[in-house]
């Protein structure tokens, strides 16, 4: 039916009389949502879509018996945003009564929801999670104790005892961002925790215990870059942007993740150069590629850099006057990075790859 999109299982053969329906019959002005994820068996699927004025959680079995038979995992709530974890279970933040997000898990076969979050001081909300690579812890952000201060807090994946993990905040301080390392041993995690709205990061044991400064001191009117910050894959350090030396110029760091001294990665910049947010890490953790205005403002070219601190090499060609690397990615080994830039004729944005 035009406009009317559903989900659909089909082999690789692409044989059309093997297609299957996955969703159950929707409702006149129901879809389901993109964003659909398979558990990592690769045997359900658990998707999102509208039932009424709400959004509700479905899972299924790629190749089911019968098609459209999906089981509703949240069917007093409404589904917000979930994840899939290795164990087959779904963590979700749901509105279970239209007045507060809380977070749940359940089978991804469907069951009894657990809570996962605790109480909520009224007006509470639950606002973002990350489950551990072995999916059995989950850490996440809520104003639990007081309405509209956002902390951090751990929990098993099964329920049970909430520990709050950051430090006592500042009056109007609140966690902004938070990541686990690839191991599941720490959090680390923006807060302005020590001065309201001086976002700084920190690094805590994810069972909680010492919390550690990671940044250095920031310049009057300095910041962590909330949403910013990059564990390495190998889980040895934290990359992360602040306009730490400079108000309002962005540079990049590094420092290792359980505290230490953090080096700046890039060279000095051009007044008003800048780091700009689209960094990664190669998947060897030894290297780091970003895109700045490094050598001419406004002129955004693309570089690499060693993890630790190091000399920094550009990696782009010359490009003509206006132009500029709009966005990259490294390949699965690190050995190559393919960029897209205006490189040759300004306004035409071509695709090139680093030798």
């Amino acid at each position: 039916m035009d406009e009317k999109f559903e989900l659909f299982s089909v082999p690789v053969n692409g044989v059309p009389a093997d297609n299957l329906k996955l969703n159950a019959a929707l409702g006149a002005a129901d879809d389901v949502f993109p964003g659909y994820k398979l558990s990592p068996s690769r045997n359900h699927v658990v998707f999102q879509a509208t039932s009424g004025l709400d959004i509700k959680l479905f899972s299924s079995l790629v190749r089911p018996e019968t098609a459209g038979d999906a089981t509703v995992l949240d069917p007093l709530g409404d589904a917000l945003t979930f994840q899939v974890t290795l164990n087959d279970k779904v963590v979700l933040i749901s509105n279970q009564n239209g007045l507060q997000t809380k977070l749940f898990s359940i089978p991804i076969t469907g069951g009894i929801l657990t809570q996962l979050s605790g109480s909520l001081v009224p007006g509470g909300n639950v606002s973002s999670f990350q489950v551990t690579p072995n999916g059995e812890q989950v850490v996440y952000v809520a104003d639990a104790i007081t309405d509209n201060v956002f902390e951090l807090f751990h929990v098993s994946i099964e329920g049970g005892a909430v520990k709050k993990l950051n430090q006592s905040l500042v009056a109007n301080g609140n966690v902004a961002d938070h990541l686990i390392t690839p191991d599941g041993s720490r959090v680390v995690y923006v807060a302005d925790a020590l001065v309201n709205d001086v976002f700084e990061l920190f690094s805590v044991p994810i069972e909680g215990g010492e919390i550690v400064k990671l940044n250095q001191n920031l310049v009057l009117g300095g910041d962590v870059s909330s949403g910013d910050i990059v564990i390495t894959p190998d889980g040895s350090r934290v990359v992360y942007l602040a306009d730490a030396i400079v108000n309002d110029q962005f540079e990049l760091f590094s420092v290792p993740v359980a505290g230490g001294s953090p080096v700046r990665l890039n060279q000095d910049l051009v007044l008003s150069g800048d780091v700009v947010m689209s960094f990664q890490v190669t998947p060897d953790s030894s290297q780091v590629v970003f895109i700045a205005d490094a050598l001419a403002n406004d002129v955004f070219e693309l570089f690499h850099v060693p993890i630790a601190g190091g000399e920094m090499a550009q990696l782009n060609d010359s490009l003509i006057a206006n132009g500029d690397i709009f966005d990259f990615q490294i390949n699965f080994n690190g050995s190559r990075v393919t960029y897209r830039a205006d490189q040759e004729i300004d306004g035409k944005r071509e695709l090139y790859i680093t030798l």
